[in-house]
């Protein structure tokens, strides 16, 4: 969506400290997690070292859009990123490969994927949209399902992102529809 409020926002005159502001935003969301993953692995990861895998898994052939682990990694999450890592490693013949280096190693066999079959991969990220907007949570490895029933306050109607994301989605359509002037940021 940020690609969205960005041809919006430069189809008109840009304002600095609208651009200041939200940079300084990104920044000051991020930071925190960049410094904890620094501090524990050395390197310098935006979010996750994770996200080149579950790039993998997206893009793989078989994917309906449900978790479904590979083949060489025990289905637990503990496991998860040191069976990856590990199989990075066999895959790329290089024992020393760091966390963020299997990340990126995931993430090019997921584009690699892609360059493949460019249509699977389309008909896949539709299925994804569908899915990510649907009031029903697939389990991966944690079941959301068993999640609801343990933490009773999670059965709330609010607690649905079908819900959050379209209130959400209206609200800041509403807000770029009447205020032309302010803009949404």
């Amino acid at each position: 969506f940020i690609v969205i409020w960005l041809l919006l926002e430069f189809t008109r005159p840009i304002s600095f400290k609208k651009v200041a502001a939200f940079i300084l935003g990104m920044v000051l969301g991020f930071s925190p997690f960049v410094i904890r993953n620094y501090a524990v692995s050395g390197e310098f990861t935006l979010v996750r070292a994770g996200g080149g895998y579950v790039f993998f898994i997206g893009s793989k052939p078989g994917f309906k859009g449900e978790y479904l682990s590979p083949e060489f990694v025990r289905p637990n999450p503990w496991d998860e990123l040191k069976d990856f890592l590990a199989e990075a490693r066999r895959r790329t013949g290089n024992p020393l490969l760091t966390i963020k280096q299997a990340d990126d190693f995931w993430f090019q066999e997921g584009f690699r994927l892609i360059k493949q079959n460019p249509l699977t991969y389309l008909k896949k990220a539709g299925r994804r949209f569908m899915i990510y907007w649907n009031a029903y949570e697939f389990p991966d490895m944690f079941n959301y399902q068993l999640m609801k029933v343990m933490v009773p306050f999670m059965n709330w109607w609010l607690f649905n992102f079908a819900v959050v994301g379209s209130i959400g989605l209206a609200g800041w359509g509403l807000a770029i529809y009447r205020d032309k002037k302010l803009n949404a940021l």
